[in-house]
């Protein structure tokens, strides 16, 4: 499957965002780097991605400041918006998807479901 789109993942664990970006791309996917909020809504506003993978621990700025930054601005509020964390309550689960976000995807997570997500084909929750 090859793909035209372009994907900002925003990650503060060096190797994880090293893997998915090796998994993107091996899929056909842009990307772009960002090991946190502030560095990543910068490359967003100069690069405007289809899609952000965004963690939410991370220093600086929560995944939850860096939604609602993406959100009330005019150049990234459409851009498809999804969580990729290790935080599993249904609390953060429901914030995340109240600020915006089209999807909420758990670590682990299986690359078919990352994809799904990243295409839009799958449900606004996902756990793996």
């Amino acid at each position: 499957m090859k793909s035209s789109k372009s994907v900002l993942i925003i990650e503060d664990e060096k190797q994880v965002r090293e893997s998915i970006v090796d998994i993107l791309q091996l899929k056909g996917y842009s990307t772009l780097e960002a090991s946190d909020g502030t560095i990543g809504f910068e490359l967003a506003k100069k690069h405007i991605p289809d899609v952000v993978l965004c963690d939410i621990m991370m220093p600086f700025m929560n995944g939850f400041e860096t939604i609602s930054k993406f959100k009330s601005n005019s150049l990234t509020k459409y851009i498809r918006f999804i969580f990729l964390t290790a935080k599993t309550e249904s609390e953060n689960r429901k914030l995340g998807l109240d600020l915006g976000a089209a999807a909420y995807i758990t670590k682990p997570f299986s690359v078919e479901d990352l994809i799904a997500s990243i295409e839009g084909s799958s449900s606004r929750e996902v756990s793996s």
